[in-house]
């Protein structure tokens, strides 16, 4: 495959002193504007040390990914990967299919949990081979994959709801409830001791006030 070069240089515009990336190859020149500002510090996301780390082949990951896809897609994409010490669950939900999953052998230390994209994943393990090493940290941090000499790259994990976490919102609406409900009831209980207790006062006041009115009669 024959090598093409390929020029760059930074260019001051003709009407203005604005500066432009000037790229040229092959015949054709290209004029790019500028942008001020900073870049962005890229570096952040790229976790330093994941506490979490799961090793697998690709081919198993891979083929459990492509049994799942087309269920996957009828929910936003979202498959869920579950892990404890040698074996991971991968599963994909739909409302015709229900929840469909798979597993597969791994090694790590620590059980986890983590929802991510099925077409990046695929897209990630197409032509690789052997095994991956997976560093996760959290439910909304930064999923990093390593193969072998590859690039490192990063995932954003998807947001989803896991099993037993409507359940547990319920429970505690239910008791917030039972909680206002008590409260209320004690304050109605108070407010209607406090009429009695008025309205006795004002009877006594008005017996007192007629017999010394009689007296003095």
């Amino acid at each position: 495959m024959s090598k093409r070069h390929i020029d760059v240089a930074l260019v001051k515009a003709k009407e203005s002193e604005a500066e432009l990336l000037r790229v040229y190859f092959s015949g054709v020149t290209v004029l790019l504007k500028l942008i001020e500002g900073s870049p962005p510090n890229f570096k952040q996301l790229i976790p330093k040390d994941s506490p979490t780390k799961i090793q697998f082949y690709s081919g198993d990951l891979e083929r459990a990914l492509r049994r799942l896809k087309a269920i996957a897609a009828e929910g936003k994409d979202i498959v869920k990967l579950t892990w404890t010490n040698g074996a991971m669950t991968v599963s994909a939900s739909s409302k015709e299919m229900g929840n469909v999953e798979g597993t597969l052998p791994i090694q790590t230390d620590n059980p986890g949990r983590v929802a991510l994209n099925v077409n990046y994943l695929l897209e990630y393990l197409a032509g690789k081979d052997g095994m991956i090493t997976m560093g996760v940290t959290d439910l909304s941090s930064p999923v990093a994959l390593r193969h072998r000499a590859s690039p490192l790259v990063i995932v954003m994990p998807m947001n989803t709801k896991w099993d037993g976490e409507e359940e547990a919102e319920g429970t505690e609406g239910a008791e917030g409830a039972e909680g206002t409900e008590g409260a209320e009831g004690a304050e109605g209980a108070e407010g209607a001791e406090g009429t009695e207790g008025a309205e006795g006062a004002e009877g006594a006041e008005e017996a007192e006030a007629a017999e010394g009115a009689e007296e003095v009669e």
